[in-house]
């Protein structure tokens, strides 16, 4: 029976349907029709469970509904411990052969290929052989559980191959640096006009939330939030503040407010070896590390290529304190004249007329990347107004190319400045490729860097995030899975930036 809260959540998730009578439904909560309810129409705030079908499974179902909503007992929703005799290969495939791809025609032959070849998947996303989820020890009860919960993960698994034929491809490690992805991630997913990546940030969340089917209260309100705040915390640039940047002009050679790897390491110690979970709970959590480690590679791709001639960002060959505030000082008494010749006189280049006229009506762009809708005052600064102009001032910051990547997805534009000049406010960066979010605040920050005289400091914070986001995933790869999430989430509750904001006040 249902209470009165349970019933107001019931009638929001219904006005999301796409096809189903009921959100407490085999339907609702499995089919691929309703893929875009249960990933793309919302998230729950302040609990545990964000995603529709995970909050569905873990608020709003008692065990005796999870036995009739997830009929079959190789489901992860289902209670049930699957016996001796399920977990045998003949049973399993007559449970697989139920399962029905979606395109016509496409029916398996071999379905016992397809599952060595998932068995490789769990190989490529927890680093163990599957059999390892399966193992025999001392624990003939917890043998069981593991052993049923490693099957149950399998049937999940097979079922969104099924979906779509090639999907782990879009989950895997790229062997070209070309490849590497910042689009994959849990929400928020971007609009592409075909939908491409859209609807395989949709099968990735969704996946992620059917393997926390199977899991406990208390290992959901652990794991979730460790899980969410690791991903939020890449999907975001960590870099010094243009204020802490200004600092640096009159402290030159202090470096006492950042992190260092020490203190990383310290707080964010390893196991003494690898750990195998539950294969469910192991999954998940792989899925995200490779969230992590495939967005670790893109922003390093990104780094350097800003770093390198093909990105023609401006530096300061002979850069002083005193050509710095001439620049400034033309700024503040919106003097243009004088701006263009000092301009030109600390970057040792010219520019014609026309970029000029250009960037003027183009840095102001940079506020919806830089800024966030939560500042009180999105205005730039005079030193923040100098870097986003030298960000995309010239031909030569036209001309540069780089391809924002996503599985099989071949038609968008590899101009960053494209998808600049189409950015109008906060509500349009939504449907601009993280790729190019990225590629942006990361120019106007090594901009920042350079006028500040201290481009050593663009270099460490990036190094620094790269050393911190795989020290994470060592972490996870070395203790338990509920053990890592505590280490972790303390850090970050401690670490909330790279910036040590108390040392920096100091």
């Amino acid at each position: 029976m249902t209470n009165l809260r349970d019933e107001i959540w019931i009638d929001v998730l219904k006005e999301n349907l796409k096809h189903s009578a009921h959100p407490l439904s085999a339907h609702a909560l499995l089919s691929f029709e309703e893929l875009e309810f249960r990933t793309l129409s919302g998230r729950w705030l302040g609990g545990a469970c964000r995603g529709h079908a995970e909050f569905i499974v873990h608020n709003l179902l008692d065990v005796a509904k999870k036995r009739e909503i997830f009929g079959s007992p190789y489901e992860l929703g289902n209670p049930d411990i699957l016996d001796k005799k399920a977990v045998r290969q003949g049973p399993l495939i007559a449970h697989l052969e139920t399962i029905r791809p979606l395109a016509g025609g496409s029916e398996l032959n071999n379905i016992e290929s397809v599952l060595k070849a998932l068995k490789r998947v769990v190989k490529d996303l927890t680093g163990h052989e599957f059999r390892s989820f399966t193992s025999s020890t001392s624990n003939l009860v917890q043998d069981s559980l593991n052993y049923s919960y490693a099957i149950k993960a399998l049937c999940t698994l097979y079922r969104y191959r099924m979906w779509e034929p090639k999907i782990f491809n879009r989950f895997a490690k790229p062997k070209q640096s070309r490849n590497f992805s910042l689009e994959l991630r849990d929400a928020h997913p971007l609009h592409w006009k075909d939908d491409s990546a859209r609807n395989g940030v949709a099968i990735y969340s969704d996946l992620k939330q059917s393997l926390t089917f199977g899991m406990s209260k208390d290992e959901v309100n652990i794991l979730l939030p460790a899980m969410r705040q690791l991903s939020e915390r890449y999907a975001q640039s960590q870099f010094a503040s243009p204020q802490v940047l200004t600092w640096c002009l009159a402290n030159s050679e202090s470096n006492h407010f950042f992190r260092q790897k020490d203190d990383i390491i310290s707080l964010l110690p390893l196991g003494k070896s690898p750990r195998t979970n539950r294969l469910d709970i192991d999954l998940h959590i792989g899925l995200t590390l490779r969230e992590l480690d495939i967005r670790l590679l893109g922003k390093d791709a990104i780094n350097r290529l800003l770093i390198s001639d093909e990105a023609k960002v401006p530096t300061c060959p002979e850069w002083s304190s005193q050509k710095l505030m001439a620049v400034i000082c033309a700024i503040s008494k919106k003097n243009i004249s004088a701006f263009k010749v000092e301009l030109q006189r600390l970057l040792d280049c010219e520019f014609s007329e026309n970029e000029f006229e250009a960037v003027l009506d183009r840095y102001l762009k940079l506020t919806w990347i830089v800024k966030s809708p939560l500042d009180k005052d999105v205005s730039f600064t005079h030193l923040e107004t100098l870097a986003a102009i030298i960000a995309c001032i010239g031909e030569a910051a036209e001309s540069v190319r780089t391809k924002a990547y996503w599985y099989a997805k071949k038609t968008s534009s590899d101009n960053p400045m494209f998808y600049l000049d189409n950015i109008e406010n906060f509500t349009s960066v939504s449907r601009i490729p993280e790729h190019y979010l990225e590629y942006w605040f990361r120019r106007f920050m090594l901009v920042m860097s350079r006028l500040v005289g201290r481009e050593d400091l663009w270099h460490y914070q990036n190094t620094l995030e790269q050393f911190e986001g795989y020290r994470v995933i060592d972490v996870f790869r070395t203790h338990d899975a509920f053990n890592a999430a505590r280490i972790v989430t303390a850090y970050f509750d401690k670490t909330p930036n790279l910036v040590d904001m108390q040392a920096f006040k100091q």
